[in-house]
């Protein structure tokens, strides 16, 4: 048997609320979640992503930084924050904690409680909204703090969909309060632009703003296996 698994189109993502995290900590989080880990804890189902699509397009090609989890204190600490004697972050007597809102589906659940643990290691807490249908609750309210997500994000061998459903202003996903105008005009030479090569281009261009944004974290991809 030859077995052959690559990185498909289904993609596990969270959002992050830019209404609730600021530019600090938002950027604390990225850095602190291992999705190496991640991919490696599922066993094989997915791949560890780095943008919203399989990384060997040619709209693929964006950059994330490492993992660092002193850079990510650093980082909380430049807010105020100081580590308290039980191993968390607080700040005028508030413990620095994340709401993760998220569904039972997809390894979310999963996915939920490993981010958790890496949290916890770099001393910030967490709380927990599960629920069973996302679109009728925390992406209709946007109570949360980080809202985990799973979706068929390359349907069509164009990146077009995934990124208006997300980052263009009033599309359904764009609940965590994004705001970049350069962003939303790039959206608009994306929908007119006919030539393949300026397409991804520009899809680079817009996924590489909303990564330096920290507007959102890009878990996994599910791998296509077939022997």
């Amino acid at each position: 048997y030859n077995v052959v698994s690559i990185p498909g189109a289904r993609l596990q993502f969270y959002i992050l609320n830019e209404n609730r995290l600021d530019d600090n900590i938002r950027e604390a989080v990225n850095l602190i979640v291992d999705k190496d880990a991640i991919a490696q804890y599922l066993e094989g189902t997915v791949s560890a992503a780095v943008g919203p699509f399989n990384p060997t397009a040619a709209y693929g090609k964006v950059t994330v930084p490492p993992v660092d989890v002193a850079k990510a204190k650093e980082k909380i600490e430049a807010d105020g924050y100081t580590m308290g004697t039980d191993g968390f972050y607080e700040k005028n007597g508030q413990r620095l904690t994340i709401n993760v809102a998220y569904y039972a589906a997809r390894s979310l659940d999963t996915i939920a409680v490993l981010l958790k643990d890496q949290f916890m290691n770099a001393g910030i807490d967490t709380t927990f909204r599960q629920e069973e249908d996302p679109d009728a609750t925390y992406i209709a309210d946007g109570n949360f703090d980080l809202a985990l997500y799973c979706m068929i994000a390359d349907k069509s061998g164009d990146p077009l969909y995934f990124i208006t459903s997300t980052l263009e202003d009033g599309a359904y996903y764009d609940v965590g309060g994004f705001d970049d105008a350069h962003c939303q005009e790039l959206i608009g030479q994306l929908k007119h632009e006919v030539d393949v090569a300026k397409r991804a281009e520009l899809a680079n261009e817009i996924i590489q703003i909303a990564i330096d944004d920290n507007a959102f974290g890009y878990v996994g991809l599910f791998n296509s296996t077939t022997v």
